[in-house]
């Protein structure tokens, strides 16, 4: 029998209970937007007091003896966010349901607790009252992150949206699909959150179906998906267009 989500939380759980070094842990991702289902990893961040290596082979340990381990890999260090991360496949899991652990410090600057980015998180383990003082977006830098973005492809966009058509033109569609997702739809999903999500306008095509209108979305996946190179052909057209009005018509957020 497969294991469920709930089975393999309430195994973190023992082992989060049963360690005096693990001073926090807390669950976020799909869990923390209340959009968990059956195909949601889970996402687990531990804070510790102890040593980061230590704990992140004791766990490893534990999964393999508890639930066994079908795939592990572990993000070489140093990560871009500083924390220990690891994604595990367990033997009797779907191959949709894997443990993603995260283990920080006190000293790390990155926890990824900002509510109005990465949700409620919720905690299974708190000594420290970290939950009362979770840290919040500071709106005036992400203004400025903002506009800072939005000259970047406002200065750059006129040079680049060409790349697809040339290669179009070539006859080699696959590099020509390639510059289009690159210098034409990354451009138009980073302004469209930047109207529509603020908090996570870098967050590219994830959380995308939440973030953006049900119509924004329709459109996207028109332009996404393209069945031969004339239907590629009326995409970047289409796409170029949409991108060109979305620069113009620039608000910056009101958060």
């Amino acid at each position: 029998m497969l294991y469920e989500r709930e089975f393999l939380r309430s195994r973190i759980q023992k082992f989060v209970d049963d360690r005096n070094d693990i001073i926090a842990a807390w669950e976020g991702g799909s869990a923390a937007f209340g959009r968990a289902d059956t195909f949601s990893d889970i996402d687990i961040s531990l804070l510790t007091n102890g040593d980061v290596s230590v704990l992140q082979e004791l766990f490893e340990h534990y999964v393999k003896q508890n639930l066994g381990i079908k795939y592990l890999y572990r993000i070489p260090m140093p990560t871009w966010h500083g924390g220990a991360q690891t994604f595990i496949l367990c033997e009797n899991c779907p191959p949709t349901l894997l443990i993603d652990i995260t283990i920080f410090t006190p000293e790390s600057k990155m926890l990824f607790l900002e509510p109005e980015i990465h949700g409620n998180s919720r905690f299974i383990k708190d000594t420290v009252r970290l939950s009362e003082n979770t840290p919040h977006i500071d709106f005036n830098q992400q203004k400025s992150k903002i506009q800072n973005r939005y000259m970047s492809i406002r200065d750059s966009f006129e040079l680049f949206c060409g790349f697809a058509e040339k290669e179009l033109q070539r006859n080699k569609p696959i590099e020509a699909f390639a510059f289009y997702q690159a210098f034409i739809l990354r451009p138009l999903i980073e302004l469209l959150r930047m109207k529509y999500s603020p908090e996570r306008f870098d967050f590219h095509s994830r959380l995308l179906y939440s973030d953006l209108p049900e119509e924004i979305t329709v459109n996207l996946e028109e332009l996404y998906f393209c069945g031969n190179k004339m239907h590629l052909q009326k995409n970047i057209n289409e796409a170029i267009a949409w991108c060109r009005d979305e620069i113009k018509d620039f608000e910056a957020p009101k958060f």
